[in-house]
């Protein structure tokens, strides 16, 4: 139904319901209302729904030339499968002879290549042919003289007896590597088949073995680092790299350099991975100081320029104690160390005894028997005498001085020096020049000193204070203990190209201003060399130049045997009054006879100053 037949039967409706109808008589404009406004409303719904009918009348066409145009579409899709088919069909053809062609070009190179490769062997062969000719032609004329060959002999490797030394199995398997190869052995099964042949002792038994292991299918080995490495399964030890560092460490210079450098090579070759710098370094640490501050001093970079400069050094060892052997055939020096025990000397040569010397008087005889002892009894008298007199001066009655001073001056004549004194040995100081407190001074290097001394006299001119409530006491040898002045701290101290801070204490010194004792050398690693003149500071990184001076003073040393005797006298001393008491208390009889010797105060006094100027005696050695 189209729009215009809908607009027909609404104008049929309309015109119908136009038709005046028959009214009620009641009520006429009521009903003609209502009924009007029903039609106007239907008339614009007809109005409406044709317009709506015409818009999808427009639908229904554009769907129409949508569907027409979507055919269309289809019809060209159609065609261009066609043809995709067919240009795919050409571009497989096309791919196929490119790769055909190109093959055949590479065949038809290969081709020539072989050709030519063939028509030169056989040309070669026709050389080689015509060369046998000219060889079986030779050897039917007649035999030719050889051209001597000069032929090296190789030397054969040693053979390892199964000694579990890295060294031994390392230089073993090295040497048959080397052998091999100069006698052109490549084939690895042969050589395997040729290193059984120096095995011997253990070795040989092992090899037995695993000979048997191989022919059971146990054990494989093949090539040479199988063989390699089952022989080191075997024999070469365990922790070898570790011992090896562990002995490094501890290696030290002691006995010649030599020996020192050829046991650090060995160690050196048995750590694979050790680098060139901290082996230098390990080599430089374990050298005796004076070797070590050479080296430094050459200024050394590598590990074989040290070894080879050290090698290169001469060392200097004081003359080893010989004894001399002598008898018929001629006396000559024998080292104590190689003596033959056992068995006597064939020349007849005995050994000389040293003979009996008295360390008193020096004498030939033995110190039971030295007539000094019994001299030294009178002074022991002499000295007990002394010590009792005060107490027993109230007690015993008063004697001529004359009498007792002529007994004591006969006792004491008893002692007299040796006949033949020795000489005072004259002994060298060492001392360094030194600043402190910014001023040079001269200081005493004396290991003998327990720690720094500095004379207040010289603490004063150098303008260095101290503490004079830290006082001490200091003991000398053969001295008595005396008060020190005090203790001065962190004073500024340099000597040479060293400078630091060292503690001192300031004190009473007759001979020397200061002096550098044990406290410092522990604390800098510092040590004396006399021979060279120097003292070394930090283990031998610095050194300082020394001088050597004497000692100057006008007090003379006592000789070894005036030292001996004022010893025993002044022990003597203390055991005399012990016994002097003794005899005092045990007879009355023996008090009498001991006041008639005694003397009086004032020479006792005179005995007791001569007694004490002789202990004095002793006691000057500085």
């Amino acid at each position: 139904m189209t729009g215009s037949e809908v607009h027909d039967d609404a104008e049929k409706h309309r015109g119908r319901d136009t038709v005046k109808n028959p009214k009620p008589k009641g009520d006429k404009s009521s009903t003609r209302d209502p009924m009007t406004s029903l039609e106007r409303r239907v008339s614009r719904m007809e109005v409406k729904l044709a317009e709506d009918i015409s818009v999808i009348e427009d639908l229904g066409a554009n769907f129409t030339q949508v569907e027409s145009d979507f055919q269309g579409m289809n019809a060209r899709l159609s065609s261009l499968e066609i043809g995709n088919d067919g240009l795919r069909e050409e571009l497989v053809a096309l791919i196929n002879n490119t790769i055909n062609t190109s093959l055949n070009n590479a065949i038809e190179v290969v081709k020539e290549h072989v050709q030519a490769e063939l028509v030169g062997v056989k040309e070669e062969i026709a050389d080689l042919k015509s060369e046998v000719t000219l060889v079986k032609r030779a050897m039917a004329n007649g035999p030719a003289i050889a051209q001597p060959t000069l032929t090296m002999e190789i030397p054969r490797p040693k053979s390892f007896q199964g000694s579990r030394n890295a060294r031994e199995l390392e230089n073993f398997l090295w040497s048959l590597e080397q052998y091999s190869e100069a006698s052109g052995i490549r084939d690895e099964n042969t050589k395997v088949k040729t290193a059984p042949l120096y095995l011997s002792d253990v070795a040989m038994l092992w090899w037995r073995r695993t000979l048997g292991d191989i022919n059971k299918g146990a054990c494989v080995m093949e090539s040479w680092d199988d063989f390699k490495r089952e022989i080191k399964k075997q024999f070469y030890p365990e922790n070898v790299e570790f011992e090896a560092r562990s002995r490094l460490r501890r290696l030290a210079h002691e006995g010649e350099i030599r020996g020192y450098v050829k046991e650090f090579s060995e160690l050196l070759l048995e750590i694979p991975d050790y680098t060139d710098k901290e082996a230098m370094f390990t080599f430089l640490d374990g050298l005796q100081p004076w070797a070590k501050l050479e080296l430094q001093r050459r200024g050394v970079q590598s590990l074989a320029e040290a070894m080879a400069i050290a090698e290169s050094l001469v060392e200097y060892h004081e003359p080893e104690e010989r004894a001399e052997f002598g008898g018929n055939g001629g006396g000559r020096d024998y080292d104590r160390d190689t003596r033959r025990r056992g068995r006597p000397d064939q020349g007849g040569s005995h050994k000389v005894e040293k003979p009996l010397t008295c360390f008193l008087c020096d004498g030939p005889h033995r110190v039971r028997d030295c007539p000094r002892k019994h001299k030294l009894s009178a002074m022991k008298a002499v000295l007990a005498e002394c010590s009792s007199s005060e107490e027993e001066a109230e007690e015993t009655p008063r004697v001529e001085p004359h009498v007792a001073k002529m007994g004591c001056m006969k006792r004491l004549s008893a002692i007299k020096r040796a006949e033949e004194p020795l000489q005072p040995e004259q002994h060298d100081q060492c001392f360094v020049e030194a600043k402190l407190n910014q001023r040079k001074t001269k200081a005493l290097v004396d290991t003998g000193a327990s720690c720094n001394l500095l004379d207040v006299g010289e603490a004063q001119r150098l303008g260095i204070t101290y503490e004079k409530k830290q006082r001490g006491w200091m003991k000398a040898t053969n001295s008595r203990a005396t008060r020190t002045h005090g203790v001065t701290r962190q004073v500024p101290l340099k000597l040479g190209g060293w400078t630091g801070v060292a503690d001192f204490e300031v004190v009473s010194l007759d001979d020397y201003q200061v002096i550098i004792g044990m406290e410092f050398m522990v604390r800098e690693k510092a040590f004396p060399i006399p021979y060279a003149n120097r003292f070394c500071i930090n283990g031998g990184a610095r050194s300082v130049p020394m001088t050597r001076e004497q000692l100057e003073s006008n007090k003379r040393c006592l000789t070894r045997q005036e030292q001996r005797e004022v010893a025993t006298m002044v022990e003597a001393e203390t055991h005399s009054k012990t016994r002097w008491r003794r005899t005092r208390r045990r007879s009355a009889q023996h008090r009498g006879a001991m006041r008639d010797e005694d003397v009086s105060s004032s020479t006792c006094q005179e005995k007791q100053g001569k007694a004490t100027m002789i202990e004095k005696a002793g006691h000057s050695k500085t």
